[in-house]
């Protein structure tokens, strides 16, 4: 059954009286709790904040009621509608019960929550919402010295904390140099993360990204870190601006942070063949509402649901087999994600609009003095509800929080009586000063003027609701302003009335009278008016007065029609039976009602008027000269930004409509409600653009609008949109769905998808790609060691990969040697069956093996070799140890025989420097032991030799004292240089050495430290461990044709028709597609495309001949569908673009073209002409106009401004080589830029009503004074 939950409001006492569908208080709690919303969020429209937090004060109500408010809480009304921004006006809700309009002011103070924001402090946006496949990036810092904004090129730190990690959040950054001597290549500056709390506490994460001749055009992410919930800190290494030569190099790095996630995404659950029980999906909807579904065995569903509020069940423990829930897209669209902050509701009050003294709700006021007798019928129906039968009732109970405990008060829990006696009373009164009123008991409180007319009582009959209906006939005076008024009061009759134990609701009532007929007689008046004019002539024969004269005495009567008598019903009438057989009465009506014609022509054959055109008298047939039809509209827009959609629709301009305002300057947003869109449409597109044929004439509908722009000086190129234009789509966007096209001439030989769970591939290669990433913490065993050797040195976690596929194929796993598996840490490659070299063991790709090794230690320390005496000084050493990595090769696993494979540097070799938890610089090793002292030597080793010589004065120089060192670690990049092959055995070794200091009892230097300075110092936490990342690496990988996307070329011409006939003319199939990528056919309908980075390029559609600068795709929302209406356009070019008449799916394609010969599962299109077969087909755009309330598109190319020429201008301080020196130079102009080049307008149509076509003015100057506009 249904749960019912109702809620009361009885005034005697101030209670909330609460009824559940159970009886006990836990089912009434349980109903209550049912109902609740799990993200509530407010109607503004009904609901207002009109005191904000830090405010004392009394607040004063319409009614003079003072709510006294602290500088803790707020104060929220709830009142009726009322547009948003107006505040607490003299507008109330209704109680039906009591018949009074109110207002509820709560007093609440804010408790905790969560912040609708994946972390704070947010940061500031510097890309496009989803720009780089980064979702909602934000930069949190940004260190350097670009030219055009000055920052500090030192060292910085902050903090965040991550609130959403649902939303898979990642760091970046973004190294870019814009000016002096950065080539060859300048590091930027590192960023390092660490965990303070949560799951990540103690993890770090360091990010740093170099830039040489080429700059970065997009930010380094590193999406293979997901930040949990916690607190996080950050620092930064110095920014690098010393470039060649000792010279300058201008530029910067931002840190941040994305979400690979958007709030909504698109799920797919699967509930496995195997099952046996149906699979419940609980998840928050994209309206957020809390909501779920059941899925049968072997079937699947794709939903949208808020990122991370997904759970299953089913009716076992666990879930079956492979019954899953997979992301299926990252992207969705859905409601705004409100702050989730709770209210603690402190005090309510309720505020009346008027006492019931002098409200005129459930009264009968007496306007005029009836002539007769009234005939009074009152009814009324009652329940009583008891709490042990939920059929015939629920139980109420009285709690003081709606929202506090889930404790509510029971109520009577068996059948326990109700009042026994009910009556209806009517009192009669005079408005306004004495109106009835009754006390709780039924007694009447004022007897002045007022007084009970009559009352009827009747037994209440348990268990079932009880009706009565009474009449009375008032023959008491009633005079002008009386009032009656309907009571209803109960009573125990002769019990006392502590025997009553439930309630008595009313739940229908009526009260209606009329007046009693007047009949006096017959009404007839006896007359004899012969003879009343003595010596005149017959009265029937005096014309000129005689009063009867063309009087009527009866209706005319029908010779043809009948009565029909429709007393009883109003579907047949009920002498039906006479009117069939022809007996029935005649009607009184003429029969020249259906004969003469200027009756019937109006009435029945009707009359027309023709013209061409709407609001035209071109080609006027009938009518009086004037158009047979004013089509006029009650709309005018302002568009705040008038823009160039291109390059989704080129030659065309976008108007986005803020508001539409019609005669009376009100003002009203298209995009808020789903209907605006038809007001939009009424006012400008009259209907689609087509042709009819009328009476051999060509008649034409064209939706058309006015525009009036009033630019500034320097915009003038947008005057020529003013004036009437013919309008291309109203109500309509423009949005790609598929695309290859990422400049104005170029095309991408590859397009991305995203949305769908797995790897889909097409992968055909000539080598194979061998491909490894493993990596973590080396060693978690001893700390404070003066020697620390790992062979093989590899995570401490095992990497299992994949012997089949595209991804590392026959590579053995890597990992830290344990017994259960002794090759752990060790690869291999598995035998290439695609080598052609003819040599043993060889490759079919030119493979490396990659490491990254961190290795922290204690600060190193110049140690005392020998003590001193009196007469001599200590000695010390400043050689304190080394460390050595090196590549081991062996023909078996067991490593009996070992070579060393040749290696090289992969990156510079650092040391950072940690002075806290997130406070560290970062140098080279060759900076801070001397050049000599880190290079690879003969035997294929790399070595440190780790000299402190010139520690100190180094980190004195960066500003630091050394003394506050905490701790270091150093950082190794090592990579094969030469052949590797799959006969071999490779496996990587470190050895870590420090001298062990017998000449002191204090030691200093160790590795793997876990305290501060020395053993006896403070303890490090996070504690630092040693880490490395094995990597295995081809020139050939990502090179051949990518998963997960489509790969050109991807439409042809098929050379059969739809049932798989060999079409014998080709050319006849010049207007039908078929997508060839097989990739593009497995993911159609399960996925959508990625934004693809766009590239400003040479075009001749714009000033200057190049594309705008900032010329981009919007971001990807709909999936991959082909719809019947969408187009195609190829090369960019307008003229070129074709309207979709049928769509194929890939499966149905297959199944009809395989009547006919091979089946091709592929996409097929029809389109309303042929295409030029020399028409390159891999540069194209499908796109589809979707419907948006705010959009109209005017058919006239965006007026872009002209460009200039270089400007020569003398620059006194020119750098060249090592020289400056003054010269001319040529400034190019400003490169065109969309983000620039907008502006608003009107848009009036061209046909107005007469109030906006008079006093346009006069509805601006509204608009400009309530701020709407500027």
């Amino acid at each position: 059954m249904a749960r019912i939950v109702s809620y009361k409001f009885r005034e005697t006492d101030s209670t909330v009286w609460i009824s559940g569908s159970g009886g006990s208080s836990a089912s009434i709690a349980a109903d209550v709790e049912a109902i609740k919303l799990p993200n509530a969020s407010f109607d503004a429209l009904f609901n207002l904040r009109i005191v904000g937090l830090n405010n004392t004060i009394g607040y004063v109500t319409g009614e003079n009621m003072v709510i006294p408010v602290s500088s803790s809480e707020e104060l929220w009304v709830y009142r009726g509608y009322q547009p948003i921004g107006i505040g607490d006006s003299d507008a109330y809700q209704y109680n039906p019960y009591s018949h009074r309009p109110f207002k509820l002011y709560s007093v609440v103070s804010t408790q905790s929550g969560v912040p609708a924001t994946p972390w704070l402090p947010s940061g500031s946006s510097q890309f496009n919402t989803t720009q780089f496949d980064m979702i909602e990036a934000k930069a949190l810092a940004e260190l350097g010295n670009p030219t055009t904004q000055s920052y500090t090129t030192e060292s910085i730190s902050g903090s965040f904390e991550i609130y959403h990690p649902e939303r898979n959040i990642s760091p970046y950054v973004w190294t870019r140099y814009v000016g002096g001597a950065y080539n060859p290549p300048a590091f930027g500056a590192q960023f390092v993360i660490r965990g303070q709390s949560g799951t990540n506490s103690g993890s770090v994460w360091a990010l740093i990204q170099e830039q040489g001749g080429t700059n970065n055009t997009q930010p380094l992410q590193n999406d293979s870190v997901d930040l949990t919930l916690g607190n996080y800190s950050w620092t930064s290494s110095q920014f690098d601006n010393t470039g060649v030569n000792g010279g300058d190099a201008y530029g910067s790095t931002v840190f941040g942070l994305f979400c690979n996630y958007g709030n909504y995404v698109q799920y797919r659950a699967y509930n496995d063949s195997t099952s046996t029980t149906n699979m419940r999906v609980f998840y928050t909807a994209s309206n957020t509402t809390s909501s779920y579904f059941d899925l049968i065995p072997n079937t699947q569903a794709d939903f949208t649901a808020l990122v991370g509020t997904i759970s299953s069940s089913g009716l076992t423990a666990t879930l079956p087999g492979d019954s899953v829930v997979s992301i299926n897209s990252v992207e969705a669209s859905g409601d705004t994600v409100p702050d989730y902050f709770a209210y603690n509701i402190d005090k309510v009050y309720a505020s009346y609009s008027s006492s019931l003294s002098s409200s005129i709700d459930g009264l009968y006021i007496f306007n005029q003095v009836p002539q007769t007798n009234i005939q009074l019928t009152s009814s009324i129906k009652v329940d009583a509800w008891t709490g042990s039968d939920p059929s015939s009732g629920a139980v109420y109970g009285a709690t003081g929080s709606l929202y506090g405990t889930a404790s509510y008060g029971a109520g009577e829990l068996g059948d326990g009586d109700t009042w026994p006696t009910c009556s209806i009373k009517i009192f009669k009164g005079n408005f306004p000063n004495y109106v009835p009123q009754v006390d709780v008991t039924g007694s009447l409180i004022s007897t002045v003027s007022a007084s009970l007319l009559t009352s009827s009582t009747f037994h209440v009959t348990l268990g079932a609701p009880t009706e009565h209906t009474m009449s009375y006939l008032i023959t008491e005076s009633i005079y002008y302003r009386d009032c009656l008024s309907m009571a209803v009061m109960v009573s125990s009759g002769s019990a006392v009335s502590s025997s009553v134990q439930n309630a008595l609701f009313v739940k229908d009532y009526y009260m209606e009278f009329k007046n009693e007929p007047l009949v006096i007689g017959d009404g007839l008046v006896p007359t004899n008016l012969e003879g009343a004019f003595s010596g005149s002539i017959p009265f029937a024969f005096a014309d000129d007065c005689q009063p009867m004269l063309n009087n009527i005495n009866n209706d005319r009567e029908s010779a043809f029609y009948f009565d029909a008598d429709y007393s009883y019903g109003i579907y047949s009438p009920i002498n039906f039976d006479q009117i069939m057989s022809r007996s029935a009465e005649y009607a009184d009506v003429q029969d020249s009602n259906y004969t003469t014609t200027r009756i019937i022509t109006p009435r029945y054959l009707g009359s027309n008027s023709t013209a061409f055109n709407l609001n035209s008298i071109d080609g006027l047939q009938g009518g009086y000269g004037l158009p047979v039809i004013d089509y006029l509209t009650a709309y005018f827009g302002y568009a705040n930004e008038v823009s160039d959609p291109y390059p989704v629709i080129n030659g065309v301009t976008q108007a986005n409509i803020k508001y539409l305002v019609d005669g009376e300057g009100r003002a009203t947003q298209p995009n808020l409600s789903p209907w605006s869109a038809f007001d939009l449409q009424s006012t400008y597109a009259i209907s689609e653009t087509n042709t009819n044929v009328y009476q051999g004439n060509r008649e034409s509908y064209e939706s058309k609008a006015r525009i009036a722009i009033n630019p500034d000086e320097q915009q003038t190129q947008y005057l020529s949109l003013n004036g009437i234009k013919s309008l291309y789509k109203v109500a309509k966007r423009a949005v790609p769905i598929l695309y290859s096209q990422v400049s104005s001439m170029a095309y991408s030989s590859s397009i991305p998808m995203a949305g769908f769970a797995g790897t889909v591939t097409n992968f055909v290669s000539t080598f194979t790609n061998y491909s490894l990433t493993a990596g973590g913490n080396a060693w978690e065993g001893d700390r404070m060691d003066k020697t620390f050797n790992r062979i093989p040195l590899a995570a401490s976690q095992s990497y299992t990969i994949a012997t089949a596929g595209t991804i590392g194929e026959g590579v053995l796993q890597t990992g830290s040697a344990t017994v259960t598996n002794p090759l752990s840490g060790v690869l291999k490659f598995a035998t290439d069956a695609l080598n052609d070299s003819g040599i043993t063991g060889g490759l079919s790709d030119s493979y490396q093996i990659g490491l990254n090794y961190n290795q922290p230690s204690t600060k190193p320390q110049t140690y005392l070799t020998k003590a001193g005496s009196f007469w001599k000084k200590s000695t010390y050493d400043n050689e304190i140890g080394y460390i050595e990595v090196k590549l081991q090769r062996s023909n078996t696993d067991s490593f009996s025989s070992i070579s060393l494979e040749p290696i090289q540097l992969w990156n510079t070799p650092m040391i950072r420097f940690w002075f806290g938890s997130s406070d560290y610089i970062s140098l080279t090793m060759n900076q801070v032991f001397g050049s000599g002292n880190v290079n690879i030597v003969s035997n294929n080793t790399f070595r440190i030799t780790i000299n402190t010589s010139n520690i100190e004065s180094i980190i004195t120089q960066q500003g630091r004292n050394y003394d506050d060192c905490t701790y270091t670690d150093f950082e190794i990049g090592l990579i094969t240089s030469q052949t590797l092959f799959s006969t071999k055995y490779y496996r990587w070794s470190t050895e870590c050495f420090y001298e062990s200091e017998t000449a002191s009892s204090t030691k200093l230097n160790f590795w793997n430290p876990n305290a501060e300075y020395s053993p006896s110092g403070p303890s490090i936490s996070p504690l630092p461990y040693p880490t490395a990342q094995i990597k295995i690496i081809g020139t050939q990988t990502g090179q051949t044709s990518l998963d997960n996307a489509l790969n050109e070329p991807y439409w042809y011409f098929p050379n059969t028709d739809s049932t798989g006939s060999i079409i014998a003319d080709p050319t006849s199939s010049l207007n039908i597609l078929q997508l060839s990528s097989s990739n593009g056919n497995n993911l159609y309908g399960s996925s959508f495309q990625k934004t693809m980075p766009y590239v400003a390029a040479s075009s001749s559609y714009f000033p200057g001949n190049f594309e705008p600068e900032d010329t981009t795709w919007p971001q990807q929302r709909l999936p991959f569908t082909v719809e019947i209406g969408d187009e195609i356009r190829f090369a960019n070019n307008e003229s070129e673009a074709y309207k979709i008449l049928k769509v194929t799916s890939p499966s149905d394609n297959e199944a009809l073209t395989s009547q006919g010969g091979t089946g091709k599962f592929e996409l097929r299109l029809l389109l309303d002409r042929q295409i030029s077969p020399n028409i390159n087909k891999d540069f194209f755009l499908v796109r589809r106009y979707v419907d948006d309330a705010s959009t109209i598109l005017i058919e006239s190319k965006f007026p872009y401004p002209g460009v200039g020429s270089n400007t020569i201008v003398y620059n006194p301080n020119t750098f060249s080589g090592s020289m400056t020196s003054a010269s001319y130079q040529s400034i190019p102009p400003e490169k065109l830029k969309k983000s620039q080049l907008t502006t608003s307008a009107i848009v009036f149509p061209v046909y107005p009503t007469e109030d906006i076509n008079n006093q346009p003015d006069l509805l601006l100057d509204a608009l400009r004074n309530n701020k709407l506009i500027d």
